[in-house]
């Protein structure tokens, strides 16, 4: 029986569903279809279903097996039947790279990410082998160089000793050798033999010629002798030396192997520049690759200092690649708390974030030991930036978070409001009908406030689900927008002694946009910070709250920065505060929805939304939009994602 044919980079060991066919995979029905079809074709992913097993250990020793084969395929575990510890056991085993479950979203997500996963470890791989591959080559060039340098050597003694019967052709012959070792290129050798050779042995020329000269061939005159000799180089003829001179000057014997001694010299060292100029050009290009690789990268020694970086690495450190040597990357780089975990690995993978020059970057840190040498072992360490990569994950699932909360909270709302007017409406009539004194009175009053809350709640839903007309959006200004919002908060900011600094004049900028929205969005972030200031000043007296509102510009883009001297957020808060209905007021009048307003109002502007806070000190917030023509003075800061 002819085995199957494979066309899908995706086996599914699972029951056949139409979210894993849509994705074109391929499905095997046993262990050892399974087993079969993965060391029969290159899958990316494998599909394990938990369910098809009957026990924990059943899978396991399933998995394992998979891990023993040939294949690299990225392993994910269908089902919810797992438990944590074993989902932890399998990961930490290697046994599986994700869980997903059967939903068509979460495998159209899973999958992907998988093989994309396999595409980077397949790059990866080629890259050491192409690596190794070079260094080999390098080693190999040198033991060449090395042996026709020693060859070269016993040949010149070897000349020294014959040509001692006579000072004047030893002389003769080592000014010869000394002008060839000296000499860089064929021209070179010409001029400085012929500089020698012209006073002693009347040469009137020299020409060397290879196999691939195009140059044109010097030919002798009628009134000219010529005498010729082989280049030969690892017993292959390369080209040829000609001596000229007077045609009434024969050649004798002793001139003739005096000229032969020359070539055979002038042989090594046209293999030494040839194969010096082939060495040469291959350092150029591995420099070359090395320096045109855009990621930060470097080889260190065994303590991580840097033995050469790359321009990438240099220009995010700010120095010239010629004074990398020496340094210490992970310092450089703010993250000298890696180098604990680097000490007993042999390869090392990590995603770290960090701050160089005030400038926020994420890095995927490689580290890779290229030599196993125990004296002199050699790392290369790449610093993989994806800071854009990880702001826009961000930005595509807070976008994600809006949608469904737009979705949900329209569908809620024209369901609860009408219920909940009802019900205000016969409170309302029942508290008419009832005296202030009656012992109902006071939780009727409650029940109704109750009722106003979920109601307000309910309003501040439909208003997030609905989207303002595109002919309310006209020409406004910041100055304006920041005005109105600062007006807004002004009562508060003066009951409670809050400071607010801003220079208007920063702000004359006109952005399109919808004027009641931006001012919403900016009263909400400094409700926001008073709010904050309120909490720290909670019994202490004589405290100021401070609000300070700057302008500033990176690149193409503009930059508001809201700054307060408030309680700060936690960092365990911080991935929450975009979230609908999360919030840190106390008090029956927080939605929760401010944040979440905000941000989408902004993203529906183009624009973003940033924090950056630090526990009990402050919190400042950076809103980002693309930049019309600035005025003013302007100073640039970057912020943390």
């Amino acid at each position: 029986m002819l085995a199957p044919s494979y066309q899908s980079s995706i086996l599914c060991y699972s029951n056949a569903s139409q979210a894993l066919t849509d994705l074109g995979s391929e499905f095997v029905a046993d262990n050892q279809s399974c087993l079969s079809a993965l060391s029969e074709h290159p899958f990316k992913a494998l599909v394990v279903e938990r369910d098809l097993f009957g026990s924990f250990d059943s899978l396991k020793s399933f998995l394992t097996e998979v891990k023993g084969s040939p294949s690299n395929a990225q392993t994910i575990l269908l089902g919810n039947a797992l438990t944590s510890k074993e989902s932890i056991l399998l990961f930490n085993e290697g046994l599986i790279q994700s869980v997903s479950s059967s939903k068509q979203d979460d495998l159209e997500t899973c999958i992907p990410k998988a093989i994309s996963a396999f595409n980077r470890q397949q790059q990866d791989e080629s890259f050491f082998k192409l690596f190794d591959e070079q260094n080999e080559r390098l080693a190999d060039l040198k033991t060449k160089l090395e042996a026709r340098v020693e060859k070269r050597q016993k040949f010149l003694n070897s000349a020294r000793a014959k040509l001692s019967r006579t000072d004047k052709n030893v002389s003769l012959l080592h000014g010869c050798f000394v002008a060839i070792h000296k000499s860089q290129s064929f021209a070179d050798i010409e001029t400085n033999l012929l500089h020698i050779l012209k006073g002693e042995l009347q040469i009137q020329d020299i020409k060397i010629s290879t196999d691939t000269d195009d140059t044109d061939i010097l030919t002798k005159t009628d009134d000219q002798r010529v005498i010729s000799y082989t280049l030969v180089a690892e017993e292959r003829e390369f080209g040829k030396v000609d001596f000229f001179r007077d045609i009434r000057q024969p050649f004798s014997s002793l001139e003739e192997d005096l000229l032969d001694q020359t070539s055979d010299a002038i042989s090594l060292a046209a293999t030494r520049i040839l194969v010096l100029g082939e060495l040469e050009s291959l350092t150029n290009q591995w420099e070359t690759t090395f320096n045109t690789i855009s990621d930060p990268l470097c080889l260190t020694d065994q303590s991580y200092s840097i033995l050469k970086g790359n321009h990438a690495l240099a220009n995010i450190l700010n120095v010239s690649a010629d004074k990398l040597s020496g340094f210490d990357p992970f310092s450089a780089l703010q993250m000298a708390d890696l180098k604990q975990k680097l000490e007993k690995a042999a390869t090392f993978r990590e995603r770290v974030e960090t701050e160089i020059e005030d400038q926020h970057y994420v890095f995927d840190v490689i580290v890779q030991r290229l030599s196993q040498s125990s004296t002199s072992p050699v790392n290369i360490v790449i610093f993989r930036d994806i800071t854009q990569a990880a702001l826009l994950e961000k930005q595509a699932l807070e976008s994600s978070k809006l949608a469904e909360l737009g979705i949900i909270g329209s569908s809620i709302a024209h369901e609860l409001n009408n219920p909940i007017g009802g019900i205000l409406n016969f409170l309302q009539l029942i508290k008419m009908n009832l005296p202030k004194d009656h012992q109902h009175f006071d939780d009727i009053e409650e029940m109704e406030r109750a009722a106003h809350r979920c109601k307000q709640i309910i309003e501040s839903l439909l208003g997030f689900a609905r989207k303002d007309d595109a002919e309310d959006s006209h020409s406004i200004t910041l100055q304006y927008a920041l005005d109105k919002a600062i007006k807004i908060c002004e009562i508060q900011t003066k009951s409670k002694g809050i400071k607010v600094n801003w220079k208007p004049d920063e702000f004359e900028i006109e952005i399109t946009g919808h004027q009641n929205q931006w001012i919403q969005v900016l009263r909400n972030i400094l409700q926001n910070s008073i709010d904050a200031i309120d909490r720290r000043a909670k019994g202490k007296e004589n405290y100021t709250g401070l609000i300070e509102i700057s302008l500033a510009s990176k690149g193409d883009q503009l930059q508001v920065q809201i700054q307060d001297n408030g309680d700060g957020i936690d960092e365990q808060d911080m991935p929450k505060i975009f979230n609908p209905l999360f919030s840190r007021k106390e008090g029956p009048n927080s939605t929760g929805l401010g944040l979440t307003v905000a941000f989408r109002i902004l993203n529906e502007h183009n624009a973003n939304l940033f924090f950056k806070s630090i526990p009990t000190s402050g919190t400042t917030a950076i809103i980002s939009l693309k930049s019309p023509e600035i005025q003013g003075s302007s100073q640039v800061f970057d912020t943390k994602i």
